[in-house]
């Protein structure tokens, strides 16, 4: 009897444990990120750590306001994505791509503050080209594939000038995950590029593990 009352206790102990507490917090059923002393990101449906990202579904634009956004989809520019607002962004294992003429994929310009995080380790299929020597990115898979697994920017083209992938005019960018493959610039710079202008810095941190 007494083995009996103390498994009935424990059970109700168990539950109440397992009871939300009002402590000011909302779980919402959301995709939420957070990221650690490493720049290590992590999302999940239930994650209630640090603050909350906004799901970004259009596939041919990316945000222009300030704020913390994870891909839901990959991304196809024709332009330049232009980053003048402190911005968090993580790949989530999608790719980012330009397809315009002399065009990089990403600038970053007054003083603004980029972070790029990547969530997942989704294979895209690619092959390198014989010409030019880059890494180009198929839509099924082929051969003579070299697959890239996670997020990654490609594509950029700036032939007639510096920088392709990530041009940095001023501010900061830092990279805590994903990869910048087949980007070329026609004189300097295919994956990073920066050059300040007087009395303005760039700045571009790489973290890896």
């Amino acid at each position: 009897m007494k083995k009996r009352i103390l498994s009935i206790l424990l059970s109700l102990a168990l539950g109440l444990a397992m009871m939300p507490i009002a402590t000011g917090i909302t779980f919402a059923n959301t995709h939420e990120h957070s990221y650690g002393e490493y720049g290590l990101c992590t999302c999940g449906e239930w994650n209630k750590n640090l603050e909350k990202w906004t799901k970004w579904t259009n596939t041919d634009s990316l945000p222009s306001l300030t704020g913390n956004y994870y891909l839901d989809t990959d991304i196809t520019l024709t332009a330049a994505w232009p980053v003048s607002t402190d911005t968090n962004l993580c790949l989530n294992g999608h790719y980012i791509k330009q397809t315009g003429t002399n065009q990089y994929v990403i600038t970053v310009s007054g003083n603004a503050i980029l972070n790029i995080y990547d969530c997942n380790s989704t294979e895209h299929y690619g092959h390198i080209d014989e010409t030019t020597n880059l890494w180009v990115l198929d839509t099924e898979k082929k051969d003579n594939n070299v697959s890239v697994y996670g997020g990654c920017i490609t594509g950029g083209n700036y032939a007639d000038g510096y920088g392709a992938g990530i041009n940095i005019q001023s501010g900061t960018v830092s990279m805590y995950g994903g990869t910048i493959c087949g980007n070329r610039g026609g004189t300097f710079g295919g994956g990073i590029y920066m050059k300040p202008s007087s009395g303005d810095t760039c700045i571009f941190n790489l973290y890896g593990v």
